[in-house]
């Protein structure tokens, strides 16, 4: 419920209000709107909620409860690229990743979930992005769809591996290799951005060899061995997300699968939104491509 409107307030009530894992000592300083505490665009009895400069206890009545809300954004895998016969092919790089904890008023918030790339001619295709906004957050939180793979193609012409979330593996052999793709990715909203880029070609062996991995949220590609995934915990429980596209028999998939970048001539995995409150125990694990989050007044979260 809200603060109170009218009377004693204190810096304890403020705190309670807009509680911070872990954190018992406030200042009245550490509860600028959109400083980490207080949601941004957050409104009391007596107007917004400063930002910056003065800042009473008065701002602070009639101020609307505010939620821990862990939160991991995932991009749609990026696609492999077209393997020729003859030639080799990268594969896609992971989506990008937002993850972290976010301070959050009730309301409805929207989002969407990235498609996978596919399977390109010549290059892989991109992942889709997915999105989150709403009440509090400024502008739209965004993670990148990952990078489509290079390609070696009949006739000689190779291809770069593409820029996304994470970076697609560059397309040809050792000899007449092309570049990976760069990881795009950034931080946003007080959310940390994971990406890393795509690898290149190992040596002039088998086709196997030659084949570039795609970079991964929890690290980059090293030639044929993908970036790995990255564990994000959610209402206690840890997932493990968005692993580059890899070669077989030279790395792994994740253990949950979202945001994946699919193997050479594959398409990705599917993007997702992972979301839980301090209030509840589960974590809900969002697929939907498009629809809306809504916390309601206790902090209980419901998916549509």
């Amino acid at each position: 419920m809200p603060l109170q409107t009218t009377g004693t307030i204190c810096l304890a009530d403020i705190a309670k209000q807009f509680p911070k894992t872990g954190v018992t000592v406030a200042n009245l300083s550490d509860f600028y709107a959109g400083g980490g505490r207080v949601p941004a665009n957050t409104k009391g009895t007596n107007g917004a909620i400063p930002t910056a400069g003065k800042i009473c206890l008065t701002d602070f009545y009639g101020a609307p409860l505010g939620f821990s809300i862990s939160i991991a954004i995932i991009g749609g895998g990026g696609g492999g690229g077209n393997m020729s016969t003859g030639h080799v092919a990268g594969a896609g790089g992971a989506g990008g990743v937002l993850y972290g904890t976010l301070n959050l008023t009730a309301g409805t918030y929207h989002y969407t979930t990235g498609a996978p790339g596919q399977r390109g001619d010549p290059t892989g295709t991109n992942g889709q992005d997915s999105t989150f906004s709403g009440p509090g957050i400024t502008g739209t939180l965004t993670a990148f769809g990952g990078g489509g793979g290079g390609s070696d193609v009949r006739g000689g012409t190779q291809y770069d591996g593409l820029a996304g979330g994470s970076g697609g593996g560059a397309g040809g052999e050792l000899s007449h290799a092309k570049k990976p793709g760069a990881a795009t990715q950034t931080s946003q909203g007080g959310l940390t951005g994971y990406g890393n880029v795509g690898g290149t070609p190992l040596g002039n062996g088998s086709a196997v060899v030659n084949r570039a991995a795609g970079g991964g949220a929890g690290g980059p590609a090293v030639h044929n061995v993908n970036g790995s995934g990255m564990n994000v915990v959610i209402a206690g429980k840890t997932y493990n997300v968005a692993a580059g596209g890899e070669v077989p028999g030279y790395g792994a998939v994740s253990t949950d699968h979202h945001g994946d970048g699919g193997r050479a001539e594959a398409a990705g995995q599917h993007g997702a939104i992972l979301i839980g409150s301090s209030t509840g125990k589960t974590p809900y694990v969002v697929t939907n491509p498009a629809g809306t989050i809504v916390i309601d007044a206790a902090g209980n979260i419901k998916v549509t």
